[in-house]
């Protein structure tokens, strides 16, 4: 006996291309400018404010959680770029981007889950310099 595959009738096919085209769309969640929080691993959201487009996500590890954001300066960049933070529990990180120094970008750990945020910088924080981070 033939066992055939139902995802490869004729009516099916257009279905599950559907439903695979609205759970991608929904796997990204977008968020007011201000702040995002992530509460499972692998779960992205972005994040847009300041003239920076965001995608964050983690991974969670045996001990810590490494969380990636892939960044866009649409005006000045012409390709996207990407940082890594090794996250233990109650750790946060506050800095600003290269070239986008009027908003500072705070990501915070508390247990599992990871909170990103969004503020003006400080008047201090926005001079023309390398990448800062001010670790607690």
């Amino acid at each position: 006996m033939e066992t055939k595959s139902i995802f490869r009738t004729p009516l099916l096919n257009p279905i599950l291309a559907a439903f695979t085209a609205t759970t991608l769309s929904l796997a990204s969640v977008p968020a007011m400018a201000g702040g995002i929080t992530l509460s499972r691993a692998m779960k992205t959201a972005t994040l847009g404010t300041g003239g920076i487009d965001m995608v964050v996500f983690y991974i969670m590890h045996e001990r810590h959680l490494e969380v990636v954001a892939t960044y866009a300066i649409p005006a000045i960049l012409g390709a996207a770029a990407r940082l890594r933070l090794e996250m233990l529990d109650g750790d946060s990180v506050a800095f600003s981007v290269p070239g986008a120094g009027e908003v500072t970008y705070g990501f915070a750990r508390d247990g599992e889950a990871i909170h990103v945020s969004a503020q003006p910088a400080e008047p201090a924080d926005t001079a023309d310099q390398p990448m800062a981070a001010n670790i607690h």
